[in-house]
């Protein structure tokens, strides 16, 4: 449940020290971060689609801005049938409650007692985890020669069906020039990135309260190191580009749908986890639970699945069947 750091004697001239970083009781989902204001529900829709599309995420920003968490929520948007390889220095996803629900999860531990660097560690990880077969990889933590091999793996098509990770960072074009620069990934590799999320702290008007927010959603468009901006927080909340995205269109393709298909599909993920989160709120129920992510998703894709019905009665039914669950009569 946390994650302890001590100090001895010299480093510490005046007696033992202590550093404790306390992990949440409840595992991180996008209706979670939603909750909390993290998030929009459009833009958690949006997450959930191009999770579900097997892109590729590259997660940024300062420490404690929520990185980790994020990506631990993003791990609840694959499907129970996916499976996934987790490579950590220290155990902070939520594996095995992954497992005990049923995914098909496997973690990779790198820590000192086998020896040689954390950097050595983590590439020699990356490489066994491409020769496992066809799975979505998630780093922990990008740090440095392995992300040469991540790139050059992405770009050769063995990387497995998605890849996501955390890297620290304050934004998509700083992230560019620290994995290009410092990292010496070819620019023409980076280009395999599909999304980059800038997480940051935020404090309103200044106060000393901060709250955590999604800044930046952004995709790689044209030539290496310009982005387009899908997702960008701004003062009391987010705003959505409009413009056609070569993303949404690839991520369309993916699951063999249309471009307007897709946007409807985001739309219906976002809706049924503001229902989530409004029923939450109305009725301090743990309906924010990985649980219930999996039960939203796995409704969806079975009416989609079988053709009956458009996103808008695809919602309905899911109200419907919520509430006859759970006893509560939806208005």
């Amino acid at each position: 449940d946390c994650r302890a750091t001590v100090m001895a004697p010299p480093m510490s001239p005046v007696g033992l020290a202590m550093a404790i970083r306390k992990h949440s009781r409840q595992p991180w989902t996008l209706t979670r971060l939603l909750n909390n204001g993290t998030m929009d529900h459009w833009t958690a829709g949006l997450l959930s689609f191009l999770v579900d599309a097997k892109s590729t995420f590259l997660i940024c920003g300062a420490r404690g801005a929520g990185k980790s968490s994020l990506l631990s929520a993003l791990l609840f948007e694959f499907p129970l049938s996916q499976r996934i390889l987790t490579i950590e220095d220290t155990s902070e996803l939520p594996v095995q409650m992954m497992q005990r629900m049923g995914y098909k999860v496997q973690s990779m531990l790198i820590d000192e007692r086998r020896g040689r660097n954390a950097v050595e560690r983590a590439e020699e990880a990356l490489r066994v985890s491409l020769r496992l077969g066809e799975s979505s990889i998630v780093l922990g933590e990008v740090r440095g020669d392995e992300a040469r091999t991540l790139y050059q793996s992405m770009r050769a098509g063995r990387a497995g069906s998605s890849v996501l990770g955390t890297i620290h960072g304050d934004s998509a074009e700083s992230l560019y020039e620290r994995v290009v620069h410092d990292l010496q990934v070819p620019p023409e590799s980076f280009m395999a990135t599909d999304v980059v999320i800038s997480m940051g702290l935020y404090r309103p008007k200044g106060s000393r309260r901060q709250s955590r927010r999604l800044m930046q959603l952004a995709t790689p468009v044209g030539e290496p190191g310009n982005f387009q901006d899908l997702v960008a927080y701004a003062g009391p909340g987010w705003t959505h580009s409009t413009q056609p995205s070569p993303l949404i269109s690839k991520a369309a393709a993916a699951l063999n749908m249309s471009v307007p298909e897709a946007l409807e599909n985001i739309a219906l993920r976002g809706d049924m986890r503001e229902f989530l989160h409004q029923m939450q709120v109305k009725h301090q129920q743990d309906f924010l639970a990985p649980e219930w992510v999996c039960r939203a998703n796995e409704f969806m894709w079975r009416h989609l699945e079988s053709g009956s019905g458009e996103p808008a009665t695809v919602l309905k039914g899911f109200q419907e069947w919520f509430g006859r669950v759970n006893g509560i009569a939806i208005q």
